[in-house]
């Protein structure tokens, strides 16, 4: 039988060929992961209070700053922070963020937290409107334990009660319009579960009387649970 033999630049030819493939298969492989993604349709995220110190201070907090140039942050001297600017949020006794459907009677949070001063007509909360669906999706697999950014999603219908006026702070993953920075955030460890906190950040325009002269700077950080 005749043996046929492979030259040497055939067998260079194959090894490349194979390499290629091998490589294009391996971006395949790279895209398909990057782009693993995970949307929180239910479930509810309970905000942690704002912590009296620190600059920003940690968990919970809201922040107006001037639309002048330079934004200068209005002090709230009922704020429970040792900095005025930043007003805490306490969500310890309210329902937290309902993803997928309007918030019931409760709130997001409050009414614990002050604004302005320290009494009854000056606490405010949070809620959504009737047929609001808030979601948030993120980077990689909800099972993961390490920290995934937000890649869409959004808190529609979302509003702030005050002295018996609603202010719409609703925001988008990647809107512009009437937001000064659209919505981000993060989630850390497994949302399957009961181990994974959420933090969300963003600024929206105020245009509603007696606040339209300044931005609201929301930091909602909070434990979620399915």
């Amino acid at each position: 039988m005749k043996v046929r033999r492979i030259s040497r630049s055939q067998r260079l030819s194959m090894r490349a060929a194979v390499t290629v493939a091998l490589t294009a298969l391996g971006v395949a492989a790279f895209a398909a992961s990057a782009d693993a993604t995970f949307t929180l349709t239910t479930g509810a995220l309970k905000l942690t209070n704002g912590t009296t110190t620190g600059t920003p201070p940690k968990g919970s907090w809201v922040e107006l700053l001037s639309k002048d140039l330079g934004g200068s942050p209005f002090e709230n001297p009922a704020s429970g922070a040792e900095n005025k600017d930043y007003t805490l949020i306490l969500g310890s006794g309210a329902t937290g963020l309902l993803l997928g459907r309007a918030q019931p009677n409760g709130g997001i949070f409050g009414p614990l937290t002050f604004f302005g001063s320290k009494s009854a007509g000056e606490l405010f909360s949070a809620n959504t409107i009737a047929g609001s669906q808030p979601l948030l999706t993120f980077s990689g697999s909800a099972a993961e334990e390490g920290t995934r950014p937000l890649t869409g999603g959004n808190l529609n219908g979302l509003m702030i009660a005050y002295a018996g006026s609603l202010y719409n702070v609703e925001t988008q993953f990647n809107k512009t319009k009437d937001i000064v920075i659209p919505l981000a955030g993060t989630i850390t460890g497994d949302a399957t579960g009961n181990k994974s906190t959420i933090l969300l950040t963003w600024s929206t325009s105020l245009l509603e009387p007696g606040f339209s002269l300044f931005n609201a700077l929301f930091h909602w950080q909070g434990t979620y649970t399915p």
